[in-house]
């Protein structure tokens, strides 16, 4: 359970600070047009799912980022009708080296300034190619663990979301460090993720299983710039 718990802080930022290569998406061919100052983009994915194990959680993954100014990646667990967690991390592209967590819950926040490690490479298996909704998505499946804990996940990752070049480029600069997890950010060369499920057996407790779906994704939207501020209290 807590592997899976951990896997949702890095799997959406993972997704836009991989080594997926869009850097000369939208590139300017007309010379008088590259003078001009580009116009902000913006993204919104949202992500609904469940975590289960030795209890029922729900949850939700909000993202948003204004290219011009970061982006707010927030994470909400939900047990019946109360809030279980309700955390965000806070980037922004002026501070390239930290993200700031903020607890909605506690009122607290702490720095990250990149100096995790990043794991290794996943080993990986191209499954298939499938459509889910209006994506085409390439199946991938990744098993981890060891005696103890063994772990099996399945991605449908697709480079369709909208957005998701604009998300590449935008964060190109940012450290590894700042976001690294559980799976190395390899796995998002098939794009940005539509859906996951993911199960942990472990011998000394009862087995957890974790889902994703992309409800929500949307370009050009306008989000106040209130939005990118960690909250005063």
């Amino acid at each position: 359970m807590k592997q899976l718990k951990a896997l949702l802080f890095g799997l959406l930022v993972m997704s836009i600070c991989s080594s997926y290569d869009l850097r000369e998406t939208g590139k300017q061919s007309n010379s008088r047009a590259s003078h001009r100052a580009p116009k902000p983009n913006t993204v919104l994915l949202v992500y609904i799912g469940q975590l289960t194990g030795s209890m029922s959680i729900s949850l939700g993954i909000h993202f948003e980022m204004d290219s011009s100014i970061g982006f707010r990646y927030e994470v909400t667990m939900e047990r019946g009708n109360s809030v279980f967690s309700h955390t965000a991390i806070f980037y922004k592209f002026s501070s390239p080296k930290q993200t700031i967590i903020y607890n909605f819950l506690t009122h607290h926040s702490s720095v990250n300034t990149g100096n995790n490690s990043s794991s290794g490479d996943p080993k990986l298996t191209v499954v298939g190619t499938e459509s889910i909704d209006s994506f085409t998505c390439t199946h991938l499946q990744h098993t981890g663990g060891d005696n103890d804990n063994k772990s099996v996940s399945d991605y449908w990752m697709s480079p369709q979301i909208p957005g998701f070049s604009t998300l590449a480029n935008a964060v190109n600069a940012i450290s590894p460090g700042l976001f690294s997890m559980g799976i190395n950010g390899t796995i998002f060369n098939w794009g940005g993720l539509v859906k996951l499920n993911m199960i942990e057996n472990s011998s000394s407790g009862p087995s957890a299983a974790m889902s994703l779906h992309l409800q929500e994704a949307n370009r050009d939207l306008s989000f106040p710039a209130s939005d990118f501020d960690v909250p005063a209290k």
